[in-house]
This record gives C-alpha cells, sequence and structure tokens, in this order.
C-alpha cells in the first residue's frame, strides 16, 4: 500500500510541476505544491485607487467648467508681449470714433481727404506653429498645407511679422493684427 501513496504523491508532484509559477518551483527539490503564494497585489491595488479618485476628481472639474480667475478686486495689469504690440495699443487708446458731420459743415467731395479702407484679416486655418526662441530663424507657423517664416507673404496683402510663443503678428500696409493661436 505505502508503493501506492508514494506513486500517487509522485504522480501528484509531476502534475503541479508541470504548471510553474516560477524557475524556483520546478527546479527546487523542497518545492511544496500546497504551499500558499503570498499575494503582493496590496501595492497594485492602492495604486489603482489613487488612480481612479485622480480621475473621478478630473472628471468633475471638467464637468463643472471650472476656470481659474483673479478675484474681482485684483487690478488688472496687461504688459505688451513686444514692441509692436506696444505701438498697436497706443494707437488704438489715441482712435476716437467717427462721429458724423452735420450737412453744414460738409465739404464738397473734391475736398474732402479720401480714406483707404484697411485691408480685412484674412481668414487662416492654422495648423500649427514651431517656437524655437525670441527671433530664430527656425520658428515656423504653418498655415493650411504651407510653412512660413518671419518675413513671409501670407497672401497679396499681408505679411507675417512675428511669431511668438501664444500668438502671431501680422501687417498689411499701416494695419498690424495680432492672431492668438487658435
Amino acid at each position: 500500500m505505502s508503493f501506492i501513496l508514494d506513486a500517487l504523491k509522485k504522480a501528484e508532484r509531476d502534475r503541479l510541476r508541470g504548471d510553474p509559477k516560477n524557475l524556483d518551483d520546478f527546479a527546487s527539490a523542497h518545492w511544496d505544491p500546497y504551499q500558499e503564494v503570498p499575494s503582493s497585489l496590496a501595492p497594485r491595488n492602492w495604486m489603482l485607487a489613487c488612480l481612479a479618485i485622480i480621475i473621478v476628481f478630473g472628471v468633475g472639474i471638467y464637468i463643472q467648467g471650472w476656470e481659474i480667475t483673479p478675484p474681482s478686486g485684483a487690478p488688472s495689469v496687461s504688459t505688451p508681449a513686444s514692441p509692436q504690440a506696444a505701438a498697436l495699443s497706443l494707437a488704438t487708446d489715441r482712435v476716437k470714433p467717427l462721429e458724423p458731420e452735420s450737412s453744414a459743415t460738409l465739404r464738397p467731395l473734391t475736398e474732402q481727404s479720401i480714406i483707404v479702407a484697411a485691408p480685412s484679416v484674412p481668414e487662416l486655418i492654422i495648423a500649427g506653429h514651431m517656437f524655437i526662441a525670441e527671433g530664430s530663424t527656425s520658428n515656423r507657423l504653418f498655415i493650411g498645407q504651407s510653412s512660413y517664416r518671419e518675413g513671409d507673404k501670407i497672401n497679396s496683402e499681408w505679411t507675417l511679422v512675428s511669431i511668438k510663443p501664444d500668438h502671431f503678428i501680422i501687417s498689411a500696409g499701416d494695419s498690424t493684427e495680432i492672431l492668438a493661436y487658435r
């Protein structure tokens, strides 16, 4: 009977060795197939729980549409990004709205000065931009399928003046426009 029990134990060991968990299970002389393997899932479970909390918090912020805004009593300070922007802001501060003249003070049409309309800002589809450093020749603006550097003509009227990290400046004649990337 002892031969039968020994044979059954050997068969059980061989069967369990067919599905080893690691190399020591397969090659060890002291391997016990009935020994419980300790689980190392606790750190992974904590990390998954923290990740789930962060995701839920992020989705909550996204759904609420929270924005970080300064308090209403805080003074607003705007700093122009470049000398062109400073000149543009000074020029717009001095502009007065056009008021119609009374009919008594209208001059004949030949004496009135001709006002040239500023060209309209082109509708640009910005595909991307590359800003390396201020004034770098590697700075690029990608509009549609084309690439432009500072000084390049965008169309027959507008020229790319400057590429900045968060906006670009174009000009046509006396008109200068500062456009943010969309």
